[in-house]
């Protein structure tokens, strides 16, 4: 499977993690101390990295951006840079189908 997510929006902080609208999936991260965050997107087949993206848009601390090509099932996980060290598998997960 190929993924190609080509579209990302600005997304909302609240509510925290990923969350699907029935249109577009929003992204959100609280972090203290990272200065870049990146969602990588993964192959639900081989679970190899497919596409990262940079989520530029931060309030109060949370990383955000809304993916409306995204949909249930996505695998994925953030690797977080900050000044001091970089953590590569903070997180990942998958969005629940509930079709």
């Amino acid at each position: 499977m190929t993924l190609s997510i080509t579209t990302v929006w600005p997304g909302n902080p609240n509510p925290r993690g990923a969350t699907w609208d029935g249109e577009g999936v929003n992204f959100a991260l609280y972090s203290e101390n990272a200065h870049k965050v990146e969602l990588c997107l993964f192959d639900p087949v081989t679970w190899h990295e497919a596409q990262r993206i940079e989520l530029r848009e931060q309030t109060h601390m949370v990383w955000q951006g809304y993916l409306p090509e995204a949909r249930p099932g996505l695998l994925y996980g953030y690797p977080l840079e900050s000044r001091s060290f970089v953590l590569l598998t903070q997180t990942t997960g998958a969005i629940p189908d509930f079709s």
